[in-house]
C-alpha cells in the first residue's frame, strides 16, 4: 500500500530564463519556517509532476527554506525513461547498458515495463521506437539539520481511497 502512492516527475531541462528567474526569487524568499506539531499527517497521493514547471517550484521552495526539524522521508521506486527513434546507436546502447537501464529495440518490453510507462503517462513502446527503463529503490532517510528535533509523519491514504 505505501509502494502506490508515487510521486513521478517527467524530466524537462530548465531554460536560460527560467534558471535566472529562479535565482532571483530564490534570493528574494528567506522565509522562517514554522515549526509542526510532534507528529504531522501526510496524505498518500499518486501524482505526475512535469519537471519544467513544477520542479522549479520545488527547488526554489528547497532553496529558500531552512528546514528547522528533521522529518523522514519514505522509501520509494525511481523511474527513469529514455526512448527514440530506430536504430539506437552502439555508442548509446553501451552507455545505456553500463548505466544499468533495460533497453527494449525490435522485441516488446515485459509486463513490469509496461506498468511503469502507464503510471508515468508515457504511451507504450512504438514499432520505430526503442525503450530504455532503469529503475531504482531509493531507501528511507530522515533529512534534516543533525541539530535539530525530530517529527515523524503519520501516513494515511488519500481521501479518495479512504
Amino acid at each position: 500500500m505505501i509502494n502506490e502512492h508515487r510521486t513521478i516527475i517527467a524530466e524537462q531541462k530548465p531554460s536560460l530564463r527560467m534558471r535566472q528567474d529562479f535565482e532571483k526569487a530564490r534570493k528574494k524568499l528567506r522565509m522562517p519556517t514554522m515549526i509542526p506539531k510532534p507528529y504531522y499527517l501526510v496524505r498518500m497521493e499518486k501524482k505526475l509532476i512535469t519537471d519544467h514547471v513544477d520542479r522549479q517550484h520545488k527547488e526554489l521552495s528547497r532553496i529558500a527554506r531552512e528546514l528547522s526539524y528533521r522529518h523522514d522521508r519514505r522509501g520509494h521506486e525511481r523511474c527513469y525513461v529514455r526512448r527514440g527513434k530506430q536504430p539506437l546507436a552502439v555508442k548509446d546502447s553501451q552507455k545505456l547498458h553500463e548505466a544499468g537501464y533495460m533497453i527494449w529495440t525490435v522485441d516488446e518490453p515485459d509486463a513490469n515495463a509496461y506498468r511503469q510507462l502507464m503510471e508515468r503517462g508515457y504511451p507504450p513502446k512504438g514499432a520505430d521506437e526503442w525503450l530504455a527503463i532503469l529503475t531504482r529503490w531509493i531507501d528511507p532517510q530522515i533529512i534534516g539539520p543533525e541539530d535539530k528535533p525530530y517529527i515523524p509523519a503519520i501516513r494515511l491514504p488519500s481521501k479518495v481511497d479512504a
